[in-house]
């Protein structure tokens, strides 16, 4: 049983206990812990998280880091994005930044390998087949194009400073159409971040779960410095209101 497996298991048990809602990472680290499934490692990867998108995050980066998503691996983020009431969306999105995360590592080194891109093509694949939306499934696709680019160009015998140059060129080229998508990402949040406020405000009462959600998206969205004053002022309201 792999460590995703053991989370399932323990958050199956934990919402069938209808004693221990709301839920809350806290009690799932204790279930975790008094059940015994995982190993001091995996508790210790486990410790820091601190909401549910973290820990379908760290369950993502687990899987894909053998290079291979196997369909039972996709059926268990199926189970833990029900079970911590993630949406469609902010599904595909930290499928996103996982795939993201890796395709940085590839090209640290200016050179994308046969082997680099056959795992990322084999990541990439069951992603774009499992994704719920459009602009995702372009996104994963752009990546992997880009880096089939880099791996097609760069020329079998040369001098390594002029491979270094055209690789370096590459990557370039490849940041730059990368911004394009990384814009539509932001452009998403903002519309995602203003229809949940416009529908806490008429409800007048905010959930724990939206306040986590909105909390995490906020922060990512001022340490990029790209936060709306208006919306900033709007959060603070939001967090006026009852919670339940």
């Amino acid at each position: 049983m792999n460590i995703l497996q053991k989370i399932n298991k323990s958050i199956s048990s934990f919402f069938s206990s209808q004693e221990e809602r709301p839920f809350t990472t806290e009690k799932l680290m204790t279930r975790l812990r008094e059940e015994g499934n995982l190993t001091d490692l995996e508790l210790e990867s486990l410790k820091d998280l601190i909401s549910p998108q973290e820990i379908l995050t760290e369950s993502l980066r687990k899987a894909m880091e053998d290079g291979i998503l196997t369909p039972d691996e996709l059926k268990e983020f199926l189970f833990l994005q029900q079970k911590l009431e993630i949406s469609d969306e902010e599904l595909d999105r930290l499928k996103f930044d996982v795939f993201y995360e890796l395709y940085e590592k590839v090209i640290e080194d200016q050179i994308v390998t046969d082997d680099e891109l056959s795992m990322m093509n084999s990541l990439g694949k069951p992603l774009i087949d499992s994704g719920k939306s459009g602009a995702f499934k372009g996104q994963i696709q752009k990546i992997i194009d880009d880096l089939t680019l880099m791996n097609k160009q760069i020329p079998a015998v040369e001098d390594n400073q002029n491979v270094f140059k055209k690789v370096q060129l590459l990557h370039e080229q490849t940041k730059k159409r990368l911004a394009d998508s990384e814009k539509k990402v932001y452009e998403a949040e903002i519309s995602f971040i203003r229809t949940s406020v416009k529908a806490i405000k008429k409800e007048g009462k905010i959930t724990n779960l939206e306040l986590r959600i909105l909390s995490r998206t906020e922060i990512k969205l001022i340490a990029s410095g790209k936060m709306p004053d208006d919306l900033r002022e709007e959060i603070e309201f939001i967090r006026t209101l009852p919670v339940i």
